[in-house]
């Protein structure tokens, strides 16, 4: 089995050429997520409790506006975010549980 200072020996730099050093950064535990995974989750939650498709929920609500949603509402339960975007259908969610 290859030991890291071998790997070290045969991979001079980690394998970079730019030959920049390689800081391994602890992982860190966030609270919030950032609004890209939030309209995201959103997105996906959104999608399971409508049975709309995804191309169906971005025609009417596009991706930028999910992400203006993150200050108002990523604090909130997902049912208001649900009425959100329910409110820009004719047909609003049945839901499929």
């Amino acid at each position: 089995m290859i030991g890291m200072n071998d790997y070290e020996e045969a991979v001079p730099n980690g394998g970079d050429e730019s030959g920049l050093e390689y800081t391994d950064a602890e992982d860190a535990m966030y609270l919030d997520k950032s609004p890209e995974y939030w309209a995201g989750w959103t997105l996906a939650y959104y999608q399971w409790e409508s049975g709309k498709s995804f191309a169906e929920i971005l025609s009417n609500v596009p991706l930028s506006e999910l992400l203006d949603m993150y200050e108002v509402y990523h604090q909130m339960d997902i049912s208001k975010s649900v009425e959100y975007l329910d409110s820009n259908f004719s047909n609003p969610t049945v839901s499929v549980k």
